[in-house]
């Protein structure tokens, strides 16, 4: 039970970091409409 515990928390810990990684990378693609339009 707890190697199993341990797994799903670092399966977890994974799943976290993937998506701290997709919020960064929505937030480069969020900021560069603004810095299109604000060339024109």
């Amino acid at each position: 039970m707890t190697v199993d515990g341990s797994r799903v928390n670092s399966q977890q810990s994974t799943v976290n970091s993937q998506q701290s990684t997709v919020n960064s990378q929505q937030s480069t693609v969020n900021s560069q409409p603004k810095l299109v339009n604000f060339r024109f």
